[in-house]
Parts: structure tokens; sequence; C-alpha cells
């Protein structure tokens, strides 16, 4: 049974209801959160803590891009003033 108390068909939550445990998953990745062990059981068997390691690694990478095409753009524009 999910915490909501719906019936499951021998899962421990109803479809979509596991949402909260990827978001725990992430914040336990970023030394946020703690796990309970039971949580961690999960988050690891589920494949949720892989699947959140890969989101947040595909965050960073975006972040690092995003932080180099503003310094390019600074450079440029500096560059450009110095003419």
């Amino acid at each position: 049974m999910c915490a909501c108390e719906t019936r499951t068909k021998g899962g421990r939550f109803a479809p979509g209801h596991d949402v909260r445990m990827v978001s725990y998953a992430q914040e336990y990745l970023r030394d946020e959160r703690e796990l309970t062990d039971e949580q961690m059981a999960y988050v690891r068997e589920s494949g949720k803590l892989e699947r959140a390691r890969t989101r947040l690694a595909e965050e960073e990478r975006r972040r690092r891009e995003q932080a180099a095409r503003k310094a390019e753009r600074q450079a440029k524009a500096r560059t450009k003033d110095e003419k």
C-alpha cells in the first residue's frame, strides 16, 4: 500500500507516487538529505539513485557550458570595448 493509502499491485507506491523518492535521491547526492535504510534500499534497487546521479551530472554539465558561453560573451564584449 502506498503512503497515500492507495492499494498497489505488489509495489510500494501507486503509479507516479514515487516521484518524491527521486527528489530525495537527488538531495541525498547533493548532501542535502539523509535517507533511511529503507529509502536507500528502495532508491538503489529501483535504479532511482543511478538516475538521480545521471540527472545531476547532466545539470552540472549544462551549468558549466552556460558559464563558458557567458565568459566567452563577456570576453568578446571587453575586446570590442577596447577597440
